[in-house]
């Protein structure tokens, strides 16, 4: 448990060693895709990362990465298991991310419509290795990008492409779910950029309403002290998990004119209750405080079902990326 007086001083992050998904903003506008990799070979899935490295944007180079464009790895259980990781080391990890969000999926409210076996495939099995998502401001830097990707591929047969995912902007620059993107972003200590917007009143990187305080390292990043003032257990050795985070990777299908009626049915009047911050919830891992979504208290579920998940992944492909999906939409 680290001391008071350590508490009180800011968290210096190694933001060469942190992929920039994790604490930089999205571009805007921006064109996207999100790859899922089976691994049948574990040189050949050691060799593929070993090109992937030179090309994955960190938060220090999040302004100016390779390709202009923006590339993330993260690692399954499984996947990890592909690689060769041995037994000791993958005991380490939490039983959320070791079971995977198919097996726990009525913990998670992923029941009815939403169960498993209606998942897309194939999302929530144990084929998905490894996820990669790559972003670009505009379709050329994304085919550069994905060319680059292709070619970490050539002479690979041990590793195959099993599921894409488009995810580009809507020319509304809004998210697939109809939301404003962006505006939550929280200021995550040692960040930087959220601290400068935060201080600055907003700016390119963020809008004010959606910082709030500053937020300790370690509620997103393994290996730094929490809210609470400790460290969260890291799996073994420390170079699998140092500067790595859990993620979920979730795609859903919301009736968008239901869900608007839905909130305005559920909306608190102004007159009997005040607005207040919207309470955080897991997402996708319940127990694992790095994966969180706001949400508002509200007395009945939203028409929102779940049609496809993978387990949370973690990596230390320097290190592990923040997936987002991009969830279909209609009405």
């Amino acid at each position: 448990m680290a001391d008071s007086a350590s508490q009180a001083e800011e968290q210096v992050l190694e933001l060469d060693d942190i992929q920039g998904t994790l604490l930089r903003l999205r571009p805007t506008p921006f064109t996207g895709a999100y790859f899922l990799l089976r691994i049948d070979d574990p040189d050949d899935g050691r060799q593929m990362l070993a090109r992937l490295v030179p090309h994955v944007a960190s938060a220090t180079q999040w302004w100016d990465p390779p390709h202009h464009a923006w590339l993330s790895v993260a690692l399954s259980y499984s996947g990890l298991r592909a690689l060769g990781v041995p037994q000791e080391s993958l005991d380490s990890f939490p039983d959320a991310f070791r079971e995977g969000m198919a097996a726990r999926a009525e913990r998670l409210g992923d029941t009815g419509d939403s169960s498993p076996e209606h998942w897309d495939a194939p999302l929530g099995s144990a084929d998905a290795h490894v996820a990669i998502s790559v972003f670009a401001p505009d379709t050329a830097a994304m085919e550069s990008l994905l060319e680059t990707a292709r070619e970490t591929l050539r002479d690979l047969p041990g590793v195959s492409v099993i599921y894409r995912l488009d995810a580009s902007a809507l020319p509304s620059k809004r998210t697939h779910l109809g939301f404003v993107d962006g505006i939550g972003e929280p200021d995550i200590e040692g960040s930087g950029v959220a601290s400068l917007a935060h201080r600055m009143g907003g700016g390119d990187y963020g809008y004010l309403p959606g910082f709030g305080p500053t937020i300790k390292a370690g509620e997103f990043l393994l290996g730094y002290v929490n809210e609470m003032g400790w460290t969260t257990p890291m799996p073994q050795p420390d170079v699998l998990s140092r500067n790595g985070t859990y993620v979920a990777f979730r795609k859903l299908h919301l009736r968008v004119a239901e869900f608007r009626r839905y909130l305005k049915d559920n909306a608190s009047s102004p007159k009997k209750k005040n607005c207040s911050r919207p309470r955080w919830w897991a997402a996708g891992a319940v127990g694992h405080p790095w994966c969180s979504l706001p949400s508002t208290t509200t007395r009945t579920s939203p028409p929102i079902r779940t049609v496809s998940t993978t387990s949370p992944t973690t990596s230390r492909i320097r290190p592990a990326c923040a997936v987002r999906s991009a969830p279909t939409s209609d009405g």
